[in-house]
């Protein structure tokens, strides 16, 4: 399937302009810096109506990460200890009460914030990944893009989007989606690619594009400043950079060097903490 035949070329996601300079062309892709506000995004993504397809076909050749307290090879490793950490820094903010996870996958992090006593819910535009987090966790996961899907009639205390605001074409609307679905004092949580992170200015031609970002589904490059400014628009105050760090233990010096590389803004990751501004509308 042609996904660029008929497709319209976007404006800016937080500006809304059309005048941008071309940065990037990796795989027919067209990454541009806005000339008005700076911010960078992909100008030709795929087709809307082709997302959920990508996403399904993503999830059938993604391995199952199944936990398990004995024989997990180093990638199931770390990655479950990515979900723990998660869950520690939950339990920090908000002991209790009703999560949402947008872009929940398979499930592994409301799956351990069940077992924690948290009320869950999720949503991925994946029906593949939607099953069998119902199937395995048995938890409730609405399937659906969140740009589209109508009124879920009920709050929330916290929210999280774990590197998937970068997805969205028009990520500012679904920060005030999720700022409506949040209850009085409720937070958000999320964490998305670094576009100033050392790792990808260092590396070079497509290389740079092997690590975590992504043209391919990412349609948005947050630096910590233009984040900061599209959750401000978007009805968050209180926006606080949460230090995370998902280095294994047994790895003190690879710990400490990224301690120092999220302390300045130039990790991979950014993670985020807001809350949500009492009296904003649209």
């Amino acid at each position: 399937m042609d996904h660029f035949r008929d497709r319209k070329i976007r404006n800016c996601p937080y500006c809304r302009r059309s005048s941008c300079k071309l940065r990037y062309v990796i795989d027919g892709f067209r990454i541009v810096k806005c000339k008005t506000c700076g911010f960078v995004y992909v100008q030709n993504p795929f087709r809307a109506d082709s997302k959920p397809q990508n996403y399904n076909t993503y999830f059938e050749n993604a391995d199952v990460i199944e936990e398990r307290t004995q024989n997990m090879d180093a990638e199931q490793q770390s990655s479950w200890n990515i979900y723990h950490c998660r869950i520690g820094l939950l339990e920090r903010i908000v002991p209790e009460g009703r999560l949402l996870e947008i872009g929940c996958g398979r499930g592994y992090f409301l799956h351990l914030a069940k077992e924690r006593g948290y009320d869950v819910t999720g949503i991925d535009i994946s029906s593949v990944a939607a099953e069998y987090a119902k199937r395995k966790y048995n938890i409730h996961v609405l399937t659906g893009d969140m740009e589209r899907i109508g009124p879920l009639n009920t709050s929330f205390d916290i929210i999280t989007l774990w590197h998937v605001l970068e997805h969205f074409n028009d990520p500012a609307a679904v920060l005030e989606k999720v700022n409506k679905l949040l209850n009085t004092d409720g937070y958000l949580i999320l964490e998305v690619p670094n576009l100033n992170s050392l790792k990808f200015q260092l590396a070079g031609g497509k290389n740079r594009w092997a690590g975590g970002n992504h043209p391919r589904y990412h349609l948005s490059f947050f630096t910590i400043g233009t984040l900061r400014k599209m959750l401000k628009k978007s009805g968050f105050t209180g926006i606080r950079v949460i230090h995370m760090n998902y280095t294994d233990k047994q790895r003190p010096l690879l710990a400490g060097i990224k301690r120092v590389l999220d302390f300045i803004h130039v990790d991979s990751f950014l993670t985020i903490k807001a809350v949500k501004q009492k009296g904003f509308t649209v």
